[in-house]
């Protein structure tokens, strides 16, 4: 996660997903998106179609996300 990966085994997703609702979706998201992979823009091009950004959409809905 911290290094920027987008896609996890089935095991690192369902760990994933309760860690990031321990920590705070909207949090985790900002972080995630804003600093870990802000200088990569392939990487945020491709990003909702990848596991982490199925598991940010999972946990919350995009309106949630990206609003303030």
């Amino acid at each position: 996660f911290f290094k920027g990966a987008l896609h996890y085994s089935d095991a690192e997703i369902a760990y994933l997903k309760k860690w990031i609702e321990e920590k705070g979706v909207k949090k985790m998201y900002d972080l995630f998106q804003g600093v870990i992979i802000s200088n990569f823009p392939d990487a945020l091009a491709r990003f909702g179609y990848t596991d982490i950004g199925k598991i940010f959409s999972q946990l919350a809905g995009k309106n949630e996300l990206v609003s303030g």
